[in-house]
């Protein structure tokens, strides 16, 4: 592997250092490096699941279109990027507080506000530049994500699972007809993705990993951080969350319409890091994904009923 930076490093800088490892999760890993002495990262691909390449298009993206400040790409390769090094970033496990989750809704808020798309899809690394797939509907998008989720899940014995939300949405056909009007999203917004100003916490000086971006309503995104930041910090977590990008766009009275929805979808995607990344040992990781999986149905049996109420009374 060693040799493999070293030879990637060489195609930019004669000066070029490989001083460690930051991340080793699949399907990525991250280095700090040095070009010419000067501190940049490399991010590099380590599985099928990765692209690196669309990742670096999409921070370009937000950095030439929008107010929210991304480090800048120095280098872009089919399976790495090379990216200038930031200071700010608060580690692996932050001290998350009410301003820092507050600042981190404004973000969000700003990034939709201002990377606005003609319809949904799904971000592609194409030569120089960021291209779309577009689908007809959202919809779709989703159909489609599922259908990404299932070969490594079904790898995993668990397609069931996602077979069990793919039969739910054609069932549904116009549920998510009124998710609003597509915009980036960031896909995995979380404290330890934002860089803030030492000095002043509601300053955003970089926001990092874009793997998961995706052009689709807003409410995905933000349930996408709501959900996780709810379950790791508490109910003051996502309350501070909505606050912060309420304050900038002001959420829907029936914002939480897709909540259950949302929930299953996030859900079927920690899944699919629980086995991709595989930080635990077996029995542990069963566990979880047991968990997950019953979460899911209860999930979308509850939206099922509800649906099903609201057909019985309007026919009524």
């Amino acid at each position: 592997m060693q040799g493999t930076l070293h030879g990637t490093l060489a195609r930019h800088a004669d000066d070029h250092a490989v001083f460690g490892e930051l991340h080793d999760v699949p399907p990525h890993r991250v280095y700090e490096v040095r070009l010419d002495g000067d501190p940049a990262i490399l991010k590099v691909a380590d599985g099928p699941r990765a692209d690196p390449a669309t990742e670096a298009r999409v921070m370009e993206y937000v950095g030439e279109h929008t107010s929210i400040p991304v480090h800048e790409i120095l280098a872009v390769g089919e399976d790495y990027y090379l990216a200038e090094w930031c200071d700010d970033l608060p580690g692996d496990d932050p001290e998350v507080g009410e301003t820092h989750v507050r600042t981190l809704g404004r973000t969000m808020a700003k990034l939709h506000a201002e990377a606005e798309f003609d319809a949904p899809g799904r971000p592609r690394a194409s030569g120089d530049s960021l291209t779309i797939d577009t689908r007809e509907s959202w919809h779709a998008v989703v159909r489609d994500h599922l259908r990404d989720l299932r070969g490594p899940l079904a790898d995993a014995g668990r397609a069931g699972i996602v077979d069990f939300a793919m039969e739910f949405l054609p069932d549904h056909p116009g549920i998510l007809d009124d998710a609003g009007d597509p915009v980036l999203c960031h896909g995995t917004l979380l404290p330890d993705h934002l860089a803030l100003d030492p000095d002043d916490r509601e300053t955003v000086t970089g926001v990092i990993d874009f793997e998961h971006a995706i052009v689709g309503p807003p409410e995905y995104d933000y349930w996408r951080t709501a959900l996780p930041l709810e379950a790791n910090e508490g109910e003051w977590a996502r309350s501070a969350f909505r606050e912060g990008y309420a304050a900038v766009d002001p959420l829907p009275e029936d914002h939480d319409r897709h909540r259950l929805l949302y929930t299953s979808l996030v859900t079927l995607t920690y899944l699919e890091s629980l086995y991709v990344q595989d930080q635990h040992d077996r029995r542990e990781t069963e566990r979880q994904a047991n968990w997950m999986c019953e979460y899911v149905e209860d999930s979308l049996g509850e939206l099922e009923e509800r649906l099903e109420s609201a057909e019985s009374n309007a026919a009524g």
